[in-house]
This record gives structure tokens, sequence and C-alpha cells, in this order.
């Protein structure tokens, strides 16, 4: 397999070596998507098992009828994460195109590097947020954008675990 046959963003090829950490999540990556209100969406969150400390990077996204914000984290040591946020209308091209891109990609290269060529590919301008420390939850982490889009009613976040 050639990256010609991925179709992959060539500045962001990092290849995941065999039986390394990167090299078993860039296999096995996963999105989760909850709908709701804030409540239940953050229930439905608690219930998830999603382990955000197993992961070097990974993506909330959430929507109500007319925001969307797009939330990165990359961990930067053992206790801290950097945060980069990107606001729009809708990421529903952004869920597709990250989609495509985990699906052609098969676990060969690294999918937090090919999540970052989807990015600058859409001309996503995220804007650095600072370091946070390392959440101890789901909830802690995306808790307050999620009630932040949420607060008027219905919406959606998902979460995308890359690498």
């Amino acid at each position: 397999m050639t990256k010609q046959d991925l179709e992959l963003d060539d500045a962001h090829l990092v290849v995941a070596e065999k039986g390394t950490v990167c090299s078993a999540s860039a296999f096995n990556p996963y999105s989760y998507d909850f709908y709701g209100d804030a409540e239940a969406i953050l229930q439905n969150l608690d219930g998830s098992g999603l382990d955000l400390a197993e992961r070097r990077m990974f993506m909330l996204t959430v929507q109500n009828e007319t925001d969307a914000e797009v939330k990165i984290y990359e961990r930067v040591d053992d206790n801290n994460w950097s945060v980069s946020t990107w606001r729009g209308d809708n990421a529903d091209d952004l869920h597709r195109n990250i989609g495509d891109m985990l699906f052609r990609n098969k676990g060969v290269f690294c999918t937090g590097e090919q999540a970052k060529g989807v990015f600058e590919k859409m001309e996503l301008a995220l804007a650095p947020d600072g370091i946070v420390p390392a959440p101890h939850s789901p909830r802690a982490a995306f808790g307050h954008p999620i009630r932040a889009y949420t607060k008027a009613g219905y919406g959606r976040a998902s979460v995308t675990c890359f690498c």
C-alpha cells in the first residue's frame, strides 16, 4: 500500500511503527456521537467508557442548530494537554473528512498527524487556547463546551480519539 493509494496528506505521513502505542491506536481510532441536551449528553458520555489518558490526541465537536465548535486536545506531557479551538456554523464536513481519512488510513499512519492534515486542507484556523492540566474524566474535559452549546436545547457532541 502506498501513500497514493491512501490519498493521505504528504506533510503528515508519520508511520505508526509496529509494536508501539501509536501503532495500536492508529489501527483502532474511534468516535462517539451523543445527542440531546447537556445532561443527556453528559450522562451518556459518563457511561461511554472513554479513557482519554490512553490517547495522545483527541477531538471534541459540539454543535447546535446555528453554531459549532471544535476542540483539539494534544498531550504535551504526562500532566498537560494543549488545547486549540475552531468555531463556525457547522462541523458536518469536518466529521465526514475525518471519517474518510480514518477509513483510508487503515492503521498505517499516525491518525493524529493525519487529522492535522485534514484541518489544514479544510483551512480550519485553530486558535490556541493554551496548556491545561490532564483531565481526570471526559466530563471534566468536555462539560463546559457541551453545556455552552446545548444551553438552548438540543445539540450534538462528538468525541474522536486519534492516536
